[in-house]
């Protein structure tokens, strides 16, 4: 719910009405439908838990206020809404990154049986889009973890069993999506405080692609995420997404701006940025097809349907033996430009060759190769290739 206020706030999408949120994009998060009267519960216990806290007025008099997490909340068949409380509304706003909202692996937080490699992954999980934690004062990481007063006070305990045990847990565990580091800070040999560093773990990522739809992703996709995206888009969806959201990545290294590419992946799948792709596809395709159309009007008018048939085929014929004429090191310095283009066709390429091993990569550089030949038709040349077809045996006339 805060993730997305964050994101409306930032486009400057917030008004003093309730903020409303598509049921289904609750039910996506989760992975199931909720119930309504479930959520209903949960809508009324977020209204009824106290937030208290002091506040230190201008005149130096301190005073106490309490505030419940949302202060109303509304709910239909098809839409959640709640408003937040100023503290709250203020605090998100204030956020400079919306990328600290993750979305939690629910399937990875619940097999955890200990409830401290638990809040631990809660706590990396969070902060994995720039790859570390805030750093905590160890009396605040006690908080966090839940330990009660005579809980673990000696740091010698507390680093074994509420630090190094929790991240080995979830180190080690093969379903895990994440690998932990805890960075201490000493003061002599007492941790005073502490953060930790957050990373993807390798053995949670396809050297390929789980299916091809990823295939143009520029980091690796983690199979956890890869699996969360196909059960709620199509191949084809997810494909157009990424797709646009490397051209948004494009935009911002233009601007010299920071950029979260796993962050980015994530709100182009999850908001369906493929749908915008593939409508302006369709009317580029719609406009190119029309192009086309009077292009061969225009060229009706001056040639008969076979002349341009024969034409296209001796084009081809010259572009086929320009190709052939070429040398090894031009083959090899029109593969570096073509690879520069689609450096996902790289692990096919045979630089001894030179050329590629997979028949259709073969196939899709030589058709390349072919549009980049500028190759004008003499017409005298052609008029004589013409009439060489017409006299070879089992050709009419």
């Amino acid at each position: 719910m805060l993730k997305h206020y964050k994101e409306k706030f930032d486009k400057g999408e917030i008004s003093q009405d309730l903020f409303i949120i598509p049921k289904s994009e609750l039910d996506s998060f989760f992975g199931y439908e909720n119930a309504k009267h479930e959520i209903e519960k949960d809508l009324e216990a977020l209204r009824k838990e106290p937030i208290i806290f002091n506040v230190l007025k201008k005149d130096g008099e301190s005073e106490q206020q309490g505030q419940g997490f949302i202060s109303e909340w509304t709910l239909s068949p098809s839409k959640v809404g709640f408003l937040l409380p100023s503290y709250i509304a203020e605090a998100v706003q204030g956020l400079q990154h919306a990328r600290l909202f993750s979305l939690l692996n629910l399937s990875i937080f619940n097999q955890f049986s200990g409830k401290y490699e638990a809040f631990l992954y809660k706590l990396c999980a969070d902060y994995v889009g720039i790859q570390r934690t805030p750093e905590m004062a160890i009396e605040a990481y006690r908080s966090y973890m839940g330990l009660k007063p005579g809980e673990y006070e000696a740091g010698r305990d507390l680093n074994k069993f509420i630090i190094q045990a929790p991240v080995d847990k979830i180190n080690e565990n093969d379903i895990c999506d994440i690998q932990v580091e805890p960075i201490y800070k000493r003061q002599g040999r007492k941790i005073v405080s502490i953060y930790f560093k957050v990373q993807y773990k390798k053995q949670g990522i396809l050297d390929f692609p789980l299916v091809p739809a990823f295939a143009e992703a520029r980091i690796p996709i983690p199979l956890s995420a890869q699996s969360r995206y196909m059960t709620n888009f199509s191949a084809d969806e997810i494909a157009l997404s990424i797709e646009r959201g490397n051209s948004y990545i494009d935009a911002l290294k233009g601007r010299g701006a920071n950029i979260d590419l796993g962050a980015i992946y994530n709100k182009a799948i999850e908001e369906n940025w493929g749908a915008q792709l593939a409508a302006q596809k369709q009317a580029d395709a719609q406009e190119r097809a029309s192009q086309a159309s009077r292009k061969a009007a225009v060229l009706k008018q001056e040639h008969s349907e076979d002349e341009l048939k024969l034409r296209a085929t001796y084009l081809k014929e010259l572009q086929t033996t320009s190709i052939k004429a070429m040398s090894d090191e031009s083959i090899r310095a029109e593969a570096k430009v073509y690879l520069d283009a689609n450096p996902q066709s790289a692990r096919f390429y045979d630089e001894n060759k030179p050329g590629f091993t997979n028949p259709m990569e073969r196939i899709g550089f030589n058709i390349w190769l072919q549009a980049r030949q500028s190759i004008q038709i003499d017409e005298s040349l052609f008029r004589a290739w013409q009439e060489s077809r017409r006299k070879r045996p089992g050709r009419v006339a």
